[in-house]
């Protein structure tokens, strides 16, 4: 039993948990749930595609790549919003090359904020860049309302309404070297901590659309998550992509395989910014059932603690759902 169950919230990601939902869950009321947990998929322009498409096996080496980041496929004017995720891909990609290219020392790589600043800091404000307006990226020691003292090194906030809502809590887990004690605290912290940003989420945004994201760096790689409360007091976290940073000129190949899939985290983000404006535009009255979040007990503490059940995790979301579709 993984410690993300421990805290209550049931992980789609896991295979084992899915199965189980099968066995809880009519065909219905799968149906409704995994509509809730629909993720949004980004619709790629004709020149993003072409641009993707040139990473490909044989020619993603030294000698070819860092000419191949260098293309455009746009014709004649560059427009920045039809062509905003062929420039996005290009600048992300152009960096990722520039930083094999050039003669460099190995030793900041063991540095976390070092390796994480030039890495997944550079593709998260990228991404965001034109979207500025209505989402502002917030780096290193960084405090939220809802989560008291705790320290995070990067969010996502919504820019409009009263104050800065957080949408996002992003840890970069020692960059490249991360122990496997390290990474799986720091996704305790993400998960605990996104639960309390969910509920502040929740007064403003319906719970089939409020979500909050998770973005993790360890060992070279981004791993993207949300969390969702679509039945009161069930969290449901979920996979939205995890894509390695190359540290290689033939890992380029799988790196553009993968990128779409941060496109697609882009189009999810801002659809939930949409539905946080929407509500705040109509003065939507939501009533909601909230559930707090307490403090996560003291390591001498934590052995004398009763696992939870995963069975009866899924059996209370049964219930809920059942009671939702009357």
């Amino acid at each position: 039993m993984t410690s993300v169950c421990l805290n209550q919230i049931i992980d789609f990601s896991d295979v084992e948990i899915k199965r189980l939902i099968e066995k809880y869950l009519n065909n219905e009321q799968q149906e409704w749930l995994y509509s809730v947990l629909m993720k949004k998929s980004w619709n790629p322009s004709d020149d993003y595609k072409q641009y993707i498409e040139q990473f490909r096996e044989g020619v993603c080496n030294r000698a070819q790549v860092p000419m191949l980041v260098r293309k455009t496929f746009v014709e004649e004017r560059f427009d920045p919003y039809f062509n905003e995720g062929h420039d996005i891909v290009q600048h992300i990609f152009t960096h990722c090359s520039v930083r094999l290219e050039a003669p460099r020392s190995y030793q900041p790589l063991r540095l976390e904020r070092s390796y994480s600043i030039d890495t997944v800091v550079y593709i998260i404000n990228r991404i965001f860049r034109m979207h500025q307006d209505v989402i502002n990226c917030g780096w290193i020691e960084i405090t939220t309302p809802s989560t008291k003292k705790r320290k995070f090194d990067g969010v996502l906030k919504i820019e409009r309404g009263k104050g800065r809502i957080v949408i996002a809590i992003i840890e970069f887990s020692k960059g490249i070297q991360a122990s496997l004690t390290k990474e799986c605290d720091d996704h305790v912290k993400l998960c605990r901590n996104a639960m309390r940003n969910l509920n502040c989420l929740l007064q403003s945004v319906s719970k089939e659309k409020a979500r909050i994201y998770l973005i993790q760096s360890a060992n070279g790689y981004i791993k993207v998550e949300y969390l969702m409360r679509p039945l009161p007091g069930v969290y449901i976290l979920d996979k939205f992509t995890e894509i390695k940073i190359p540290e290689s000129f033939d890992e380029f190949e799988a790196f553009a395989e993968k990128f779409t899939e941060l496109m697609n985290f882009q189009a999810d983000v801002l659809s939930t910014v949409r539905s946080f404006n929407k509500s705040i535009q109509a003065k939507e009255n939501i009533h909601i059932f909230t559930t707090s979040v307490k403090d996560t007990p003291k390591k001498a503490l934590q052995k004398s603690k009763k696992l939870v059940n995963i069975n009866l995790l899924l059996l209370d979301l049964r219930v809920l759902v059942i009671q939702n579709h009357r």
